[in-house]
């Protein structure tokens, strides 16, 4: 078993526990969204709303089945790095790609099975997202914060 493994393995369990929990929980929501498609959480704050997005991230308008190539491609991309390169990369690492990899492929099978991705969390005056876009983005800052605090050339 390699050291990275032995080392975190507390925290590489407790990590896929947290990421399958999202992805089950983002799940259940989305169909709940669907039987139920409004609901108050927070007055004036957070609601709980069914939208069916048909663009890409911040309802930024690319739509279509080239769409749905691309973040194919990307998930592929990201799957064969984490796989490629697993001994070499520290346990934030391989988490934050994991959560990235999670997010993309629930918001892929919404694409694949609706034609758009469903939202549910309205975050009154700012957008609607859901769990999937809670891993991307979460996965993202912590890719990013472990590039700039880690030394150049240092991967582990």
């Amino acid at each position: 078993m390699n050291k990275l493994l032995r080392k975190n393995k507390i925290f590489n369990i407790a990590g896929f526990l947290t990421l399958a929990i999202f992805f089950l929980s983002d799940r259940l929501l989305k169909y709940l969204s669907l039987k139920e498609p409004s609901l108050v959480l927070i007055p004036k704050l957070l609601n709980f709303n069914f939208f069916a997005n048909k663009n890409i991230a911040f309802s930024l308008p690319l739509e279509g089945p080239w769409l749905n190539i691309i973040i194919s491609l990307i998930i592929a991309l990201l799957v064969f790095y984490l796989f490629r390169f697993y001994s070499q990369l520290n346990s934030l690492t391989i988490f934050s790609l994991a959560a990235i990899i999670i997010g993309a492929l629930s918001n892929l099978s919404d694409r694949l099975f609706y034609g758009f991705v469903i939202d549910y969390l309205d975050l009154s005056r700012f957008t609607i997202f859901n769990l999937a876009d809670v891993l991307i983005v979460g996965g993202t800052i912590c890719l990013f914060w472990e590039s700039i605090k880690r030394p150049a050339g240092n991967q582990s």
